[in-house]
């Protein structure tokens, strides 16, 4: 199965989520740099969830980029 089609089908606790549409921090950077021209990004939410209970903070420092989103930061041109 191609990595989009197993993102939307399982990246949620639940199945059957329409459509999750997964970005790594350059295609990001590609994609806002059109419009904007600073642009940092940090990746956050370094949680996971166990089956009785969700978003469990992982003891890890954030440098280790452990996470789900992206917060993108720009300046326009």
């Amino acid at each position: 199965m191609p990595l989009d089609a197993t993102l939307s089908m399982y990246s949620e606790r639940i199945e059957g989520v329409p459509y999750i549409k997964a970005y790594t921090k350059d295609e990001c950077r590609e994609l806002f740099s059109k419009f904007f021209g600073e642009i940092s990004l940090d990746v956050r939410y370094n949680v996971i969830d166990l089956p009785s209970k969700r978003k469990i903070k992982i003891g890890i420092p954030d440098e280790y980029e452990l996470g789900w989103h992206l917060i993108i930061k720009c300046k326009k041109l």
